[in-house]
């Protein structure tokens, strides 16, 4: 969800660029983007008590396309962040919408503290990676240490969205027949994007510098619940190679950190939220649904559906506990 009138300057730039960056353009001229009314109509459809709003991967373009109305990238988010907290209020409490934080902004520190203390919000969401001056800036650039440090010191989780900026395509190869590009990108692309963002963090020690922190990932965080027993080999050959002191760089346990590491269900079946159930547990494994870009039979109907076939403890968990567990301010 967004504040009016973003999502409506959006679709008028789809409509005349023909931008397909993240997809084409009818995925996101749903009205719920911008209604409140729409929203809470469709959280009844579906028994759902409260949400959580984050936000896409076409965040940085939503903003560029009404860049001209702010002085700067700052001032837009915060001018965001405030509007969504509106919302929350107009909702009663039942739409709860996390701050947008772009991490690679001077402000982004400010903009944290500004969401928590302020506006009362109990966390943040980010995006995988950044385009900044033409370079691609994942989480774990040290230049974004500030960040990680504001948001371990405040102790909000950081929820975390691909950016659908990686294509799995070799440059001068393009994929062939219809759409095969977009569905390679997005069925497996984003996938790779959630995963390799989480190493990063992980590998290049921000998880271990900041204990508090904690990340939620969309699509149960990629392909992780897949790729743990690789991790623990891999961590096991390498650190059986050379003692402590005489590795050139620190050597980081992937399991080590998994208490810090939260994956949401979304766009998946009941085999593998129980594989993510089974690797992670279920205090980790929270409800997502993606809406309104996925239509409810492959979102909400879908994940709802997946659980009910969990055990009734299993259910309960994923439904409720493990979210109230993760922002305690929703319980205030």
């Amino acid at each position: 969800m967004l504040p009016q009138p973003l999502n409506t300057r959006y679709l008028t730039h789809l409509a005349t660029t023909h931008d397909m960056r993240f997809g084409p353009a009818y995925l996101w001229n749903d009205p719920a983007f911008e209604s409140l009314e729409q929203q809470q109509q469709a959280l009844a459809a579906y028994h759902i008590d409260r949400a959580l709003i984050t936000y896409s991967a076409n965040m940085p373009l939503i903003l560029r396309v009404s860049a001209n109305h702010f002085r700067n990238l700052d001032e837009e988010i915060t001018w965001v962040n405030e509007q969504m907290a509106i919302v929350d209020e107009k909702s009663g409490g039942q739409i709860q919408p996390l701050a947008y934080i772009d991490p690679t902004c001077a402000g982004a520190p400010a903009a944290v503290t500004h969401a928590v203390q302020d506006l009362h919000m109990p966390a943040v969401t980010t995006l995988t990676d950044y385009m900044v001056e033409g370079k691609r800036v994942y989480l774990d650039d040290p230049a974004l240490r500030p960040f990680w440090k504001k948001v371990n010191q405040l102790r909000v989780p950081v929820f975390i969205h691909f950016a659908s900026n990686v294509a799995l395509q070799e440059t001068g190869t393009p994929t062939t027949g219809f759409m095969s590009g977009e569905q390679i990108k997005a069925g497996l692309g984003q996938l790779v994007e959630d995963t390799l963002a989480l190493l990063r963090i992980v590998f290049s020690g921000v998880l271990a510098e900041f204990p508090h922190v904690r990340i939620v990932l969309g699509q149960l965080g990629g392909v992780l619940p897949f790729i743990l027993t690789r991790q623990e080999m891999l961590y096991q050959m390498y650190a059986n190679g050379l003692p402590a002191n005489q590795r050139p760089v620190p050597l980081y346990r992937l399991a080590d950190y998994l208490p810090q590491i939260y994956v949401d269900t979304h766009s998946m079946s009941a085999a593998e939220i129980t594989l993510a159930v089974q690797m992670l547990g279920a205090d980790h494994v929270v409800f997502g649904s993606d809406y309104p870009i996925t239509p409810a039979r492959f979102g909400r109907g879908n994940e709802l559906a997946a659980i009910q076939t969990l055990d009734s403890d299993v259910q309960n968990q994923i439904r409720y506990q493990t979210v109230m567990d993760l922002l305690p301010m929703l319980k205030k």
